[in-house]
């Protein structure tokens, strides 16, 4: 994945390139391969890349082929070969073999249509410098609607279950599955152990499973099918039957966990975890009483295999004073991302460096 920013001040003059950069800064976790920014009279587009598709020239932003659509992109499009070949073959002429410039294409012809044809995980911007528009969009992902639904109790309650009339309706199988898919798996299995983990370490992630016409395959399979008995992935298990290995097809479900205590106990080799959860360290960030940390610290380092609920509280608060450290008191003194490392574009083709 990589990371996109931006500004849109219409009638407000240039946005400042040195505040895209800054923005690009707060990014670069995202993608500290490679920093684009676009530059126009109102809009200004910025990209922080993690180099997957193309790396020679995929350096984004993307424009089309008269310099009309400007792009960034965040994501994959899963079916963009496909999608490329049929864009060629109807005349249209690529400068790069990215799934950027695929998206790009796909926009000149369809417009907001053009989301019906992609596959994938994405977040996009595309400013039509003819028309003077931007047009941003994202994929299909779970949670949208909770994220920007009323802080009102009562809408957040109706948001997650629905119309309850309609739940009465549905098998218990069915409705419990909307309910996770609305708030366990954007929330918890995709945003902190999904994608707050992998894009904080410059990871690229694949969730094939969440390929929107699989989803929407595996909703239609009749309950009983699904989850027949207690056998869960029934079908699954079926299908690749002859495909897996048997030891796996028969074997249960296994969680993925984060690390627990063990690890930073056994092995904390640069010191991090003990400098933390030092008692001065907790008494000076002034969030968890200290008496209680070290009596929990000093329990983990005599019995590493606690219990979940310390293991929890062990993790909770070591998480609690590195985000401290990292994002509060440390935060602005990091190395700034240089302006030479910028590249910036205009509408009129002008590519350069930002200056101070």
């Amino acid at each position: 994945m990589c990371g996109i920013a931006g500004v849109f001040s219409p009638g407000k003059g240039p946005p400042s390139s040195n505040l895209l950069r800054r923005m690009l800064h707060l990014l670069r976790h995202r993608g500290p391969d490679e920093f684009g920014v676009f530059l126009d009279a109102s809009i200004g587009l910025a990209h922080a890349r993690l180099s997957i598709i193309d790396l020679s020239t995929g350096q984004q932003p993307i424009q089309n082929e008269d310099g009309s659509l400007w792009i960034v992109f965040n994501g994959e499009i899963f079916n963009y070969i496909e999608l490329r070949k049929d864009l060629i073959s109807r005349g249209h002429r690529f400068r790069t073999k990215s799934d950027t410039e695929v998206i790009l294409h796909l926009y000149e012809e369809k417009k907001g249509g053009a989301l019906d044809e992609l596959n994938g995980q994405f977040a996009f911007a595309i400013w039509d410098n003819n028309r003077k528009e931007l047009f941003l969009a994202r994929d299909r992902s779970p949670g949208l609607q909770a994220e920007i639904a009323s802080s009102n109790p009562a809408d957040r309650v109706i948001e997650l279950f629905g119309d309850l009339d309609r739940a009465r309706h549905l098998d218990p199988l069915t409705w419990s599955q909307e309910i996770e898919i609305k708030t366990l798996l954007p929330s918890y299995l995709l945003s902190s152990q999904g994608d707050r983990m992998l894009m904080g370490n410059s990871v690229e992630g694949r969730f094939p499973f969440l390929d929107h016409r699989v989803v929407e395959f595996a909703l239609s399979i009749p309950p009983q099918i699904r989850m027949k008995g207690i056998t869960e992935k029934y079908i699954l298990r079926r299908g690749m039957g002859d495909i897996l290995p048997k030891e796996i097809g028969k074997m249960e479900k296994q969680p993925y966990r984060a690390p627990d205590a063990r690890c930073f106990i056994e092995n904390d080799a640069e010191g991090v975890a003990e400098a933390m959860l030092s008692p001065e360290c907790i008494a000076r960030n002034g969030y968890i009483d200290p008496k209680y940390t070290e009596m929990l610290v000093t329990k983990c380092r005599r019995n590493p295999q606690v219990g979940f609920k310390d293991n929890m509280a062990f993790i909770g608060i070591l998480s609690t004073q590195l985000i401290d450290h990292m994002f509060l008191r440390d935060f602005h003194a990091r190395e700034e991302i240089s302006p030479d490392r910028v590249r910036l574009v205009t509408p009129q083709g002008q590519n350069g460096r930002i200056t101070q």
